[in-house]
């Protein structure tokens, strides 16, 4: 607490307005946008103030740069912080380049190089150590990426994606072929104006994983359209650069003093479900230090929010993770759901006619379907359980055989009619032939 506030009063800039909590991000389609721009060059300063070039625009930076406060103010259940972190590491790759390394390079491209150059496929790397400079006590409210976009060779708008990172790079080793495809799901989808200026994209979920080790902070990767009809390009300035322009990680943040942790509960889900389903949850924070959630619903997929609606693209056992978290603690509930796929087309057949007293097979087949259960009714009383199954039927005639196949989401029946004919009792008598 007192570490905080002789920052605040060291480094804060008074009179910025604190970003709004949202209560977790939609991470859906959404704009980057475009800050105004810069009329001076930027001096970036340590957290205590002090700047660390006068000239960034010309000067190597002579130590390492440390994140910023830019405004904190006290709350009656604690201490809520707009602080900068600055980019650790970053570079791009190239995919006509695979074997080539960018660390040192000014700029960060992302989209696809149709020129003289023709480097293909360009994806931009960031690290932000979130760990160093937000407490592990604190809740994110919102995190904001911010990127000096500098040239742009097209005028329309060019799609962005985000990744986070699955393994630790290193700037100055990382080429297209040693990083092929280290990175999870899209964490963020939106669009990048042909403008030049600082360019702000919402990271909110991506930030709060982190924080929360939902995912291990190994940095992301943006990636634009890769098109190469397209021939969209976009130039970022590096932190080599060194024109203070470097990428930035903006987060407001609260560290609670309130004592109540918060309470969760996941409404539980059946035992087995379609492919579509809703996952629901609740809690409450009776200390009055807010509430926030986040939500891992088992195939990769994140996010926040107390309900999410998700289709699952293969059949499985899913658990669904949801941590509830105030400023003093979080706490962690779960939920398991078996994921189905309908069955189609199913058909039943049998090798009769069999003779009395042998056994029929009886066959059902179907063409999709998970976790299916078989019945028989084979039309004299009796009953078998499988796809495939061995029937003795007590007398001759014919039989209608009724297969019902089912799971969680489906029931079908199909029919197939069985024979049994009498045995046969052959007498072979001997023929004599007399000459005469």
């Amino acid at each position: 607490m007192a570490l905080l506030v002789a920052m605040l009063l060291l480094g804060a800039t008074v009179g910025t307005p604190l970003a709004q909590d949202t209560g977790g991000s939609d991470q859906g389609q959404q704009d980057w946008a475009p800050v105004a721009q810069e009329t001076e060059a930027f001096i970036p300063a340590a957290v205590d103030g002090t700047p660390l070039a006068q000239d960034v625009t010309n000067a190597v930076l002579a130590v390492e740069l440390e994140a910023m406060i830019l405004e904190q103010k006290v709350l009656p259940n604690g201490i809520q912080t707009l602080i900068e972190i600055p980019v650790s590491q970053d570079t791009y790759i190239a995919s006509n380049k695979p074997n080539q390394n960018f660390g040192g390079a000014h700029e960060l491209r992302v989209g696809w190089d149709g020129t003289a150059s023709r480097d293909g496929a360009l994806r931009a790397f960031l690290f932000f150590d979130v760990a160093r400079y937000i407490p592990s006590r604190a809740v994110i409210n919102h995190a904001l990426l911010k990127g000096y976009q500098f040239q742009h060779q097209d005028n329309a708008n060019m799609i962005f994606r985000g990744r986070h990172l699955l393994d630790s790079w290193n700037e100055n080793l990382i080429t297209w072929n040693s990083h092929q495809p280290h990175c999870g799901s899209v964490t963020g989808k939106s669009w990048i104006p042909p403008v030049n200026g600082w360019i702000e994209h919402d990271l909110t979920p991506l930030v709060k994983e982190w924080h929360n080790v939902t995912h291990p902070n190994h940095g992301l990767f943006v990636q634009g359209d890769e098109t190469p009809a397209l021939g969209q390009q976009r130039f970022f300035c590096s932190i080599n650069a060194q024109n203070g322009r470097y990428p930035r990680l903006v987060v407001d943040n609260t560290v609670s003093t309130g004592t109540t942790p918060p309470v969760a509960t996941v409404h539980h889900l059946p035992a087995w479900s379609p492919s579509s389903f809703t996952v629901s949850w609740s809690g409450s924070d009776t200390g009055g230090s807010g509430l926030a959630y986040t939500r891992a619903l088992g195939d990769g997929e994140v996010g926040s929010g107390a309900v999410a609606t998700r289709t699952y693209a293969d059949v499985g056992i899913y658990t669904a993770v949801v941590t509830a978290s105030n400023r003093v603690s979080e706490l962690t509930a779960t939920t398991t759901v078996t994921v189905d796929e309908a069955i189609a087309r199913l058909e039943a057949s049998n090798d009769s006619p069999t003779i009395l007293g042998s056994a029929t097979t009886c066959t059902a087949t179907i063409t999709a379907g998970s976790n299916v259960t078989y019945t028989w009714a084979f039309g004299d009383g009796a009953y078998g359980r499988s796809d495939v199954v061995l029937h003795t039927y007590p007398d001759v005639g014919g039989y209608t055989a009724v297969v019902t196949a089912s799971n969680s989401v489906s029931l079908l029946t199909s029919t197939t009619t069985v024979t049994i004919a009498e045995s046969y009792c052959f007498v072979y008598l001997p023929v004599v032939i007399r000459d005469r």
